[in-house]
């Protein structure tokens, strides 16, 4: 009888550390593989202007209101873009509605469930993607 417990301890420890090693993904994955998290972008701005914003040259919405300090994820008057492919690399770039002033393409990865980007203008008056 001992030989046959001592025999299969070794297997009871194979089993026990493959059954537990393995992480908790499906609050990141269903069944299929497809992900389930959410990846997000606020673009926000500090300046007057409405700004129309760009990911990947395709026009997401129009930043319409200024704040003083970084808002909270997904404020009112800013533009949310969210995706489920985490990790990607976007391209942002933005342009004022009346033309003026263009802020110039700035690549970045949705790797956070909230990221933040702000649309500003610079000490130089330049206009400047701050990606946090």
């Amino acid at each position: 009888m001992k030989t046959k417990v001592t025999k299969t301890w070794p297997l009871l420890i194979l089993i026990g550390l493959l059954t537990g090693c393995g992480g908790n993904y499906s609050q990141y994955y269903d069944i299929y593989g497809a992900s389930t998290r959410t990846y997000e972008v606020t673009i926000w701005t500090s300046t007057d202007s409405d700004i129309d914003v760009y990911i990947n040259d395709e026009r997401v919405g129009t930043v319409t209101e200024a704040y003083n300090q970084e808002p909270d994820c997904g404020a009112a008057g800013c533009v949310v873009y969210s995706t489920l492919d985490g990790g990607i690399k976007v391209t942002l770039r933005g342009q004022s509605t009346d033309g003026q002033v263009t802020w110039q393409e700035r690549s970045f990865r949705l790797n956070r469930s909230c990221r933040k980007v702000q649309l500003v203008k610079n000490a130089e008056g330049q206009p400047e993607v701050v990606v946090n």
